[in-house]
């Protein structure tokens, strides 16, 4: 009963995770709390209750130590950015977001054990993209740069708001996969549609090259030409979409492309002045890298080297920005969760098709799991090094996501006995059928 109750919660949790302007109520002033900071707060509760109660313990990960290290980074960087001039206050308001997420880590590895509570965790999220698109449609957008009117609803700003979309779009196929129940596909068909309608909405230059990454990292893992038929249907979609499309969504994409010559660039002004905020990142980074200039400390800084840069916005690239406002000493440890989460998936993978001769049903949906979310990971990855995701739940779902699969792969692979020496693993495997879902190539 009380396992339900905790499931109930893993689904609510991550069906308002990407609802990020869905404000509820404000504890103080500029300290704003959406549905999700109150049901994943409600969520932890409950699994300190468990804990109390059942007993069990946070399953030991690779990423533990690098947490640790980073957080140890923001706050040293904390403190620094106080000394010189920032508003206390507002870095407080800034740790109730660090600690959520820290928290929401080791919240999601610990309440998810099995592949049932993950399945459910990756269709809430596809809740929460649904209903974000929903209120795109529903809601005024935010026109610009001689764009039609750019919406995303409750989801968030237009970029992260595709980014998120992406991030969702590709559990569609492993909630999908080995599934008998037509309606059940149908239904998934119809949700893939209405997640790339609020992709497109969006109009995200960055989202769009995120895309492109996406089906390149499917391209790689998937490589037999039977299994590229979603990057086949994707690429007709994305070309339909662009012929019906309004004049100002190809202007939009053409940008991409003027970057590099400047007798034909769309948005001159516009790039230029992100491409200074890079470089006066680097610069902020070179003046102190190793504990950065402080959290949140950007705007600040910007402004005292530069009146012209008074309330600049924030840097827009997550390792940028970390590598600025903490120095190395964050920047080191958030790449290493960043390519321990992509490593973890390609591990996953490799560890599954190693043990390919067992023909397990559980392993298969686990290895297409890995698969999908590497895929998704890519894509919000791609669309945060030009915004400043560092902190977007999405890709601290990713985190924890990663170590869960890892965990699951650990269980399956004892429940099922596997020993001996690995030289008789491998000729058991050498001697497996071909033709299989694990015969895929890494």
């Amino acid at each position: 009963m009380f396992r339900s109750v905790l499931r109930v919660g893993i689904f609510l949790c991550g069906a308002t995770l990407l609802l990020d302007q869905l404000q509820t109520f404000e504890v103080i002033d500029a300290l704003p709390v959406g549905p999700n900071k109150v049901l994943t707060a409600l969520l932890l509760g409950l699994a300190l209750l468990n804990r109390l109660l059942v007993g069990g313990k946070i399953p030991s990960n690779r990423k533990t130590p690098w947490l640790i290290l980073f957080y140890f980074s923001l706050a040293v960087s904390s403190a620094y950015a106080v000394v010189n001039g920032m508003n206390g206050v507002e870095v407080l308001i800034r740790w109730t977001t660090f600690i959520s997420m820290f928290l929401f880590y080791f919240l999601l590895i610990y309440v998810i054990n099995s592949r049932r509570d993950l399945d459910l965790f990756l269709a809430s999220l596809l809740v929460s993209g649904l209903i974000a698109t929903a209120s795109a449609f529903l809601l005024e957008g935010e026109g610009g740069y001689y764009n039609p009117v750019r919406r995303s609803g409750i989801g968030a700003g237009q970029n992260q708001a595709a980014g998120n979309l992406l991030m969702v779009l590709p559990f569609v196929f492993a909630l999908w996969y080995r599934k008998r129940s037509l309606v059940l596909k149908a239904v998934l068909f119809g949700c893939a549609n209405v997640l790339v309608a609020g992709f497109a909405l969006a109009l995200s230059r960055s989202a769009f090259l995120a895309a492109l990454a996406m089906g390149a990292m499917w391209s790689f893992r998937m490589r037999r030409l039977r299994d590229l038929r979603i990057v086949f249907a994707a690429l007709a979609l994305a070309l339909v979409a662009y012929l019906v499309a309004p004049e100002g969504y190809a202007e939009r994409l053409k940008s991409l492309v003027s970057i590099f010559d400047s007798k034909k660039r769309v948005y001159s002004d516009e790039i230029e002045y992100r491409a200074g905020i890079y470089k006066a990142g680097l610069i902020a980074f070179a003046e102190n890298p190793v504990i950065g200039i402080g959290t949140d400390g950007f705007v600040l800084w910007a402004g005292r080297r530069d009146a012209r840069m008074i309330g600049t916005h924030d840097i827009h690239n997550l390792l940028l920005k970390v590598a600025a406002e903490q120095g190395l000493l964050g920047l080191v440890p958030y790449m290493v969760l960043l390519a321990l989460t992509f490593l973890d998936f390609s591990r996953v993978q490799a560890v599954v098709r190693y043990y390919r001769y067992h023909q397990d049903e559980e392993l298969e949906q686990i290895y297409v799991r890995a698969l999908t979310a590497q895929v998704g990971f890519i894509g919000i990855l791609t669309v945060a090094m030009f915004q400043p995701g560092t902190f977007w739940r999405g890709i601290w779902a990713f985190f924890a996501i990663s170590t869960i699969l890892v965990q699951l792969t650990r269980k399956r692979l004892v429940e099922l006995g596997v020993g001996g020496s690995q030289n008789e693993n491998r000729t058991a495997a050498s001697e497996s059928p071909t033709g299989t879902f694990f015969d895929m190539n890494p």
